[in-house]
């Protein structure tokens, strides 16, 4: 829970202001406080942990509930990802979904798909129009790709060893 908050105020401080590109790229690093949490987190304990953590970014950050209702779909939509791509073993107890647990292979397509459902709600909220749809889409891929290389290299210093 901790990390959850760490990664709220760096969004809100910092990563918020690093748009990238005149598509205006937008990494939310936050979300991977959602990805990493421990398999035995229930899912309305999920949901409200997600709902405050957008709740205060989208306070922080004047979103009015964009950032909410991106952050509560990734959360809703995790645990049918985590069946997905199960393991045929089933998940190792007293692990979280990391890198250093499950390998790289594992791990970016779990996180590629809850980031980019992320992408798609924010940036449709935060747009909430059909007008400019292909802007729209280059910018929710740009920014999956965007937060992904942070993901990526959050994973990469965080873990201790990395399973290929």
């Amino acid at each position: 829970m901790l990390q959850v908050l760490v990664l709220l105020m760096l969004q809100a401080a910092i990563l918020n202001n690093a748009t990238f590109t005149s598509l205006g790229l937008l990494p939310h690093l936050y979300t991977i406080g959602i990805i990493l949490l421990p398999f035995t987190v229930n899912g309305w304990l999920l949901l409200v942990i997600a709902f405050a953590a957008g709740l205060l970014l989208d306070i922080f950050t004047d979103n009015y509930g964009v950032n909410t209702s991106a952050l509560i779909t990734l959360a809703a939509l995790r645990p049918t990802v985590l069946k997905l791509l199960a393991p045929y073993d089933g998940y190792e107890t007293g692990t979280q979904p990391d890198v250093s647990h499950y390998g790289f292979r594992w791990f970016i397509p779990y996180s590629i798909a809850l980031v980019f459902v992320h992408q798609i709600v924010f940036n449709m909220l935060d747009v909430f129009s059909f007008q400019h749809f292909g802007y729209t889409v280059l910018r929710m891929l740009g920014s999956t790709v965007y937060t992904m290389l942070l993901v990526i290299l959050h994973q990469m210093l965080m873990s201790k060893f990395i399973k290929i």
